[in-house]
């Protein structure tokens, strides 16, 4: 086998796997990269010339650069199946040094060994039947490519029967040092009710303390340099790039109402309602029956609110 055709296999082999782990990957975690179009298309060059390479540095020891080649992206796929199957639990359990390996190295190593050694057979297997493997590897990939491509869907949420409700309550600025001064005046009594019976704490914020910002930043989860809002002007349409909380869940099917929330603007088509915060740059709100809300909220930040009774 030519060297040519040796890295035309290695390359297909890297492509294949990489196609196969990102669709898992999507599958399991669809917001994964969700909003990334570089990222994944560098992964999946990287690893079809890592898989190149390999197959030749292999071509120059054994005539079974293909199997070898296929065996070792199969192991590490068999690790990445496994790690995702493993529970948290399992992988945070530390181990003593004098006790044997936890079951979960052990689970692992099967997993990879076996997923090694199956790929390693099923390419020898090909490489004896056909004259150009590549060919049916690339062919393989790109029905896997698409499905790993596949958008995220964001529909409409359907009934809620069964689901647990859940409810988040942001006040800006409200800081402890003022709420338990008003909590010892017997001020705000629901709120020092919810402190009183549930927990709470003092969080960790940026220097920069722009609402925007952190109110992002607790919706997503993720810093401002990833979620993509840095300030004032930002809006949800051209600079979000990140699944909020709220975004997830309609996904999974639970309806969602936004009131006020920072930076849902313009607002998206989520049931039962969306009224946009305070930073909205229009009256629009989901569904368009509430925008009289914006309208009053946005005549009185004005103005104008006794020309529009009038």
């Amino acid at each position: 086998m030519g060297l040519r055709m040796t890295f035309a296999n290695g390359f297909a082999v890297g492509m294949l796997f990489c196609s196969a782990t990102g669709m898992v990957v999507r599958l399991a975690f669809p917001y994964f990269l969700a909003h990334e179009r570089l990222i994944p298309l560098v992964l999946l060059l990287a690893s079809a010339m890592g898989g190149s390479c390999i197959a030749l540095v292999l071509r120059l020891l054994t005539r079974r650069a293909l199997p070898l080649t296929a065996a070792a992206f199969g192991t590490v796929s068999g690790i990445v199946l496994a790690l995702m199957l493993l529970p948290d639990s399992e992988l945070a359990a530390p181990a003593s040094a004098s006790a044997s390996p936890p079951s979960s190295l052990v689970f692992l190593g099967l997993i990879a060994l076996s997923c090694g050694v199956v790929c390693g057979y099923g390419a020898s297997l090909l490489q004896r039947v056909v004259r150009r493997p590549w060919v049916w590897l690339a062919g393989a990939s790109f029905p896997l490519l698409l499905l790993a491509a596949m958008p995220v869907s964001i529909a409409h949420a359907a009934e809620d029967s069964g689901r647990p409700p859940l409810f988040l309550y942001g006040l800006d600025a409200g800081t402890w040092t003022v709420l338990n001064d008003l909590f010892s005046k017997d001020d705000l009594p629901s709120l020092r009710r919810l402190r009183d019976e549930g927990s709470s704490g003092v969080l960790q914020s940026e220097q920069v303390s722009l609402s925007p910002r952190l109110w992002t930043t607790i919706a997503t989860g993720k810093q401002p340099e990833k979620h993509g809002i840095l300030d004032f002007w930002s809006t949800q349409d051209e600079h979000l790039r990140s699944a909020r909380l709220w975004d997830i869940l309609a996904a999974h099917g639970y309806s969602v109402g936004l009131f006020q929330w920072l930076v849902t603007w313009p607002p998206d088509p989520h049931d039962p309602f969306v009224i946009p915060g305070w930073m909205a740059r229009g009256p629009e709100t989901h569904p368009s029956e509430l925008s009289f809300v914006k309208e009053l909220e946005q005549a009185f930040q004005t103005g104008a609110l006794d020309a529009l009774k009038n």
